[in-house]
């Protein structure tokens, strides 16, 4: 609406996988997208051809968390607090959805970025044998998520903060959050900071929401740009 107002006729927005989208503005196809987060989509942002092409405008959201999560019933009856007690192939068993005795992590879709720190972390913690990534079409997955949770069935999940499933799958109430037992991140975020005050160590960086802009865009419209910021 902001940008209609400023004389812009804006079309229907469009959805595409994250890489795709970054490379569509980069290379002019689209004028920007959202949200952008810094630093977790740091990566598709560098290899879309860097600030020249496009770049990170204005801040949606700040401290944005992602982790682990289970529900509440399961996590208070077995005293499950940290995701590495599943190499337990007992604990992981009772996060098991298809009969393999493996807990099921619903997790990240392909190409999202934080599906490659859940496989880094499966190897990092030693959970590959007892725990296996679910992976498909994450609100698709999230729906059987609550599903389950609402039924009383353990569940295992990976999700971020501010999300609307949160206001139905509230932690401390409904579900609790599994902290790491150290940082274990792909290289391009080594040494990021992952500990979120008052929660513990969630083994995700802290992010920020972004627009992410075409550069040559921003600089033939600086009122857009400054409606960005």
């Amino acid at each position: 609406i902001g940008l209609e107002d400023l004389g812009y006729t804006v079309e229907e927005p469009s959805s595409a996988q994250i890489p795709l989208a970054h490379l569509a503005v980069a290379s002019g196809d689209a004028d920007y997208y959202t949200p952008h987060w810094y630093p977790l989509h740091i990566t598709f942002a560098e290899k879309s051809g860097g600030d020249a092409k496009a770049q990170r405008v204005g801040t949606l959201a700040k401290n944005s968390i992602q982790g682990y999560s289970i529900d509440k019933a399961t996590a208070d009856k077995y005293g499950i607090k940290t995701i590495d007690q599943l190499k337990d192939p007992k604990l992981a068993k009772l996060f098991d959805v298809d009969g393999d005795g493996k807990a099921d992590l619903y997790g990240c879709d392909p190409g999202w970025g934080c599906e490659r720190i859940i496989e880094h972390n499966l190897d990092a913690y030693g959970l590959r044998g007892t725990v296996t990534h679910k992976q498909g079409e994450y609100f698709a997955l999230l729906a059987d998520v609550i599903q389950r949770i609402q039924s009383g069935k353990p569940t295992l999940y990976y999700g971020w903060v501010p999300m609307w499933v949160n206001g139905v799958l509230r932690h401390g109430q409904e579900v609790v959050w599994l902290t790491v037992p150290f940082t274990a991140l792909p290289d391009e975020q080594a040494g990021a900071d992952t500990t979120v005050p008052g929660i513990g160590n969630l083994g995700f960086s802290v992010n920020t929401h972004h627009v992410f802009a075409n550069t040559a865009f921003l600089e033939k419209n600086p009122a857009a740009n400054k409606w960005f910021e």
